[in-house]
């Protein structure tokens, strides 16, 4: 009877083992997906405000090029007013546009360092359990 009940355990945690080494797999997988769609709309996300940027600038240059023509051929005080007013607000609007980003890119890069030094820290709690 002792014998049935040692086979009957080691067959029992041979399977425990077995479902616990597949949730990992599951768990690696997952997290394997989510960073590499996360990294797709990353990449997205940084193309669309790269074209956004160049529109803003694009938009901004023309407006100038608008202001040039307008004071060369003697446009009115007030279209003049206008156009320089337009590209005040366009050249702040890119002034405080690179300061966000810049300091979403500080907040990043603070968040990536503080990520890694978690996964160390599982790490080497999971060397102490084993």
């Amino acid at each position: 009877m002792a014998l049935q009940q040692n086979v009957f355990d080691t067959i029992v945690d041979a399977w425990k083992a077995n479902i616990e080494a597949l949730e990992e797999q599951k768990d690696l997988i997952e997290e394997a997906n989510d960073a590499y769609t996360e990294g797709l709309r990353e990449a997205l996300d940084a193309e669309r405000k790269a074209y956004e940027d160049e529109a803003s600038v694009a938009d901004r240059e023309q407006l100038q090029r608008e202001l040039s023509l307008l004071r060369r051929s003697g446009g009115s005080a007030s279209e003049i007013a206008d156009l320089e007013e337009q590209i005040d607000n366009a050249l702040k609007d890119e002034y405080f546009k690179s300061q966000e980003d810049m300091i979403a890119d500080i907040e990043e890069a603070n968040k990536n360092q503080i990520e890694l030094l978690e996964k160390q820290i599982k790490i080497e709690e999971e060397t102490l359990e084993y």
